[in-house]
């Protein structure tokens, strides 16, 4: 048996996301980086995926993400 690996597996940072309490309308900045650019992330709160709610607003590029 042989294995080939012909790309290197994206590294995971060792930063971490601190609960932040904030006031009403105030503006709180998530950031996401990859050592490799990524197609899709997924941002979690609550347990639940928040892709779709107009309350946040997602920018990115290629290897770094904005919430």
């Amino acid at each position: 048996m042989q294995l080939t690996i012909t790309k290197k597996p994206i590294e995971v940072g060792n930063k971490y996301l601190v609960d932040t309490i904030d006031l009403e309308k105030v503006w709180i900045k998530f950031e996401c980086v990859f050592a490799t650019p990524i197609e899709h992330v997924k941002w979690i709160k609550n347990g639940s995926e928040s892709s779709n709610k107009p309350s946040f607003i997602y920018k990115g590029e290629p290897n770094q993400r904005y919430l």
